[in-house]
């Protein structure tokens, strides 16, 4: 399971956790993966460039992009693709991460990790920040919403002005060879 080394590099990391979880031998470094996904110290990475990034990392994966996603379609992708790229309110801080200032920051933040699979409405997250939790899927949906009181001002204007969307997720599948 791999741990991201920086704040604010839960989409490098999520490039590096699906390409473990899929199986490549040739793995870029979080540093490289930061470079390419253009993370900056305000908003992270943007979606746009992640499925940029993603779809040339994950050559043989098909990467698409999906807004408001529904239950039903987390559901059924997760039972029929082994893995997805979820944007989700979550604790924002790791003690792994060697640029976090835990005093001075929000416990609770936007962040990106992979899900894996579902088994009776449980979904498995492979967490950026060094872990696997399981998390009934409703309750997912409601991190996923940012209708809470853990969203910042910052995070609410990137929503407001469209940057960020509602129940974000990256499907991601093999390609089917031809």
């Amino acid at each position: 399971m791999y741990t991201q080394q920086r704040k604010l590099s839960c989409w490098p990391s999520c490039i590096i956790i699906l390409m473990q979880y899929f199986g490549y031998k040739k793995i870029p470094t979080e540093k490289s993966l930061r470079r390419k996904c253009w993370v900056n110290t305000y908003t992270g990475t943007l979606p746009r460039r992640f499925k940029t990034v993603a779809t040339k990392e994950l050559q043989n994966m098909n990467v698409h992009y999906s807004c408001h996603t529904t239950k039903e379609q987390l559901s059924e992708h997760l039972r029929e693709n082994p893995a997805m790229v979820l944007h989700m309110v979550d604790r924002n801080m790791s003690p792994h991460c060697a640029d976090v200032d835990i005093k001075n920051q929000d416990p609770y933040g936007l962040h990106y990790a992979v899900a894996t699979g579902i088994q009776s409405n449980v979904v498995t997250i492979h967490n950026p920040f060094g872990y696997i939790e399981e998390i009934d899927i409703d309750e997912l949906r409601e991190r996923m919403s940012f209708d809470n009181q853990y969203v910042s001002w910052q995070e609410k204007v990137l929503l407001a002005l469209g940057m960020i969307r509602k129940h974000t997720v990256f499907f991601v599948k093999k390609r089917k060879v031809r």
